[in-house]
């Protein structure tokens, strides 16, 4: 989805009912804690429409090129800067690069996953890692490339013992 109005929200059980009737709506506006967030996190367009963009690949906005569990690689095409929620878990191990730079990725609309999304072309990575995560893909590329090797040796003495004897 695509706001043009992000500001911010506590998540008292009154404001989770408002959001309710907001989200029926489609009303264009994305909400980030309070808590979590800066003043220059948010911005109020009054010149945006009053519903916010449900669909952008549809519409012609934001392209998938690729998605799985662990990475999604998107390119968007906006007119204007718009904020971009995925409906799908936050996590503080995604990381997001928009162009190659890294960027801000907001915990948004209470569960969410939210980013801002430069006017124009972009290409945005979004990436779930975590140290433990890198420590064992190195451990792993490690631990085949000692195998291989160690094969290597133990293919290269039978031979030459078999050349011997």
């Amino acid at each position: 989805m695509l706001f043009d109005n992000v500001v911010p929200c506590d998540e008292s059980a009154a404001f989770l009912k408002t959001l309710q009737q907001l989200w029926a709506n489609d009303i264009n506006i994305a909400f980030l804690p309070a808590a979590e967030s800066k003043p220059e996190d948010y911005r109020l367009n009054i010149d945006a429409g009053p519903q916010a963009n449900m669909d952008p690949v549809t519409s012609g906005g934001l392209t998938i090129n690729y998605a799985d569990a662990n990475t999604w690689i998107l390119k968007t095409h906006l007119s204007s800067s718009q904020f971009l929620v995925i409906n799908d878990n936050y996590n503080k191990d995604w990381h997001a690069f928009i162009n190659g730079r890294q960027a801000h990725l907001f915990r948004a609309n209470v569960a969410f996953k939210g980013l801002w999304i430069p006017a124009g072309e972009s290409s945005v990575l979004l990436r779930f890692s975590t140290p433990k995560r890198y420590a064992l893909h190195f451990g792993l590329i490690f631990l085949f490339m000692g195998t291989f090797l160690y094969s290597l040796i133990l293919l290269r003495k039978g031979r030459q013992s078999a050349s011997h004897g």
